[in-house]
């Protein structure tokens, strides 16, 4: 008996042991620093350093030294609590999503086998495991694979997969056992995802259809009670930044509202062009050469509508419930990003990647069992998978291992920097969190026409006395045209190169002294 436990217990903690060595290797390397995930690390780090919720880097913009209200907060305050722990660094910036891929793949095991049995879920891991999505190699995709390559960057989306997996868990467990008390962590959990990214909130809709049509059509009923509850949930998930947003509201209105030509509501040409460019989203690679030969873009366009049928026919024959329920975000989630998501990030999928390994692979395990033949053929098409997974690990190993780790470009760039104020790229940050920070970012928004603002206007305002130039920034400024006012601003206050360094993603960092 107890062999048998081990048995079961061996291979999912073998996968877990393996996505973990794959995931670290290299992962301060690659993929290169994103600017979200400094800005997200940075907001924590005040917070537990200075107990604060700010972002010095963009002071003097709607606030946001002050209040950090652009993006939900719930991994500014992981990331925080991160570098309190573990230090601050791209290794350690990094670290938290991977622990949150580890447990995307344990919940999506648990309710695989929930649903499936063990096979389910262990095929469910398998195809987070080994999914090539896009043929890899891209800028933050060195694999294709989602899950492998969205743990890498330290930014809000991976949140979203693993309490997507634990709302449903709390759910099943919810009208499995008609226990009133999973309805409140179902909710809470819902609640969080809605903390983790904004889109986390669709959630609500899929528990509303799962209530309309099991009360409606067939007349299970879920009590007022339980929906209060599970909506009372949610508001307390949401609690701590609702108030936040109330209390400062203005800085909420301008901060939040930077992005508000992503939610043109009221424009009925919003949903159509929505609807239109929703394919970009998915990045599959159609242009690219091999992508036919794919395995994973085959499972994308073929695998998944068919898995989609296959679950729909088990509802309406078979009236099975756990099916249904899966059945519903699996269709509403993509539904709602196709008509009210106009930015096609990839990453943001990442809130229903997951069901749809569980549902393919509860579909697989089903197959398998039917007849002897069709579970070899399944073993085939899962050894293929994870062939493919194989070479898509190899590429994204070969690819970090070629990349030039950060952190000693960072230790020796605070050694050459003078005292004072320092103006730089946003991602420089993590060379001085426990010093005066500001960022380009910030130059140039300050810099707004409306308000009569020019670049040297700006810079001013920001009064730096070290400025960092690297050629992603001389870029940037040539690209906005404001090259020369930026050099007479230089010479106006006597900046004196005071030391070159070359940079861990390439180029040359100069460094500005200035009087």
């Amino acid at each position: 008996m107890m062999k048998w436990i081990y048995g079961r217990l061996l291979v999912p903690g073998g996968l877990l042991l393996l996505f973990w060595w794959v995931s670290l290797a290299g992962l301060a390397r690659f993929p290169t620093l994103h600017n979200d995930e400094v800005s997200i690390l940075a907001a924590g780090y005040k917070l537990f350093q200075h107990g604060v919720y700010g972002v010095d880097m963009y002071a003097g913009w709607h606030g946001r030294e002050a209040i950090y209200l652009e993006i939900m907060p719930l991994m500014p305050w992981l990331q925080g609590l991160g570098s309190r722990l573990w230090g601050v660094g791209v290794w350690q910036m990094r670290l938290l999503p991977v622990m949150c891929g580890l447990l995307t793949l344990a919940l999506a095991f648990a309710l695989g086998r929930r649903l499936g049995g063990w096979l389910a879920g262990i095929l469910a891991m398998l195809l987070l495991l080994a999914w090539q999505w896009s043929p890899g190699g891209a800028e933050f995709f060195g694999s294709g694979i989602a899950l492998v390559d969205l743990v890498r960057i330290g930014r809000y989306d991976i949140l979203a997969a693993p309490l997507s997996l634990g709302i449903m868990l709390t759910w099943l467990a919810a009208r499995r056992t008609n226990r009133t008390g999973f309805y409140l962590p179902c909710g809470l959990l819902i609640g969080l995802a809605g903390l983790a990214h904004l889109y986390g909130l669709f959630w609500l809709a899929v528990v509303v259809v799962w209530w309309l049509v099991e009360r409606v059509g067939w007349g299970t009923a879920v009590s007022w009670r339980q929906m209060g509850l599970l909506f009372l949930g949610c508001l307390v998930g949401m609690a701590v930044w609702l108030i936040l947003a109330a209390t400062h509201w203005t800085a909420f209105r301008a901060q939040f509202g930077f992005h508000q030509t992503r939610f043109d509501l009221s424009n009925p040409l919003f949903y159509v062009n929505s609807i239109k460019t929703e394919g970009q989203r998915y990045f599959l690679g159609l242009r690219q050469p091999g992508t036919s030969a794919r395995l994973g873009f085959w499972l994308v366009i073929v695998g998944l509508p068919l898995s989609l049928i296959w679950l729909g026919r088990r509802v309406v024959r078979q009236h099975d419930r756990q099916a249904f329920w899966l059945l519903v975000p699996c269709l509403l989630l993509p539904v709602l990003f196709a008509l009210l998501v106009e930015k096609k990030q990839f990453a943001y999928l990442l809130l229903v990647l997951p069901l749809w390994a569980v549902m393919m692979a509860w579909w697989w395990a089903q197959v398998a069992q039917s007849a002897r033949w069709k579970g070899w053929a399944v073993a085939g098409l899962v050894a293929l998978l994870v062939l493919e997974g194989i070479m898509a690990w190899r590429q994204l190993h070969v690819t970090a291992v070629s990349h030039t780790p950060p952190a000693p470009f960072f230790a020796r760039l605070a050694e050459m920097t003078p005292d004072g104020r320092i103006l730089g790229p946003q991602t420089y940050w993590l060379a001085y969190p426990r010093r005066t920070y500001r960022s380009f970012v910030l130059s140039v928004v300050l810099a707004n026409p409306e308000d009569n603002q020019t670049l040297s206007s700006a810079m001013t305002a920001v009064d730096p006395d070290v400025v960092l130039i690297n050629p992603t920034v001389l870029a940037w400024l040539a690209a906005g045209q404001q090259e020369e006012q930026f050099w007479r601003f230089m010479a106006d206050h006597q900046a004196q190169l005071v030391g070159e360094l070359p940079a861990y993603d390439g180029g040359m960092v100069q460094i500005y002294q200035l009087r």
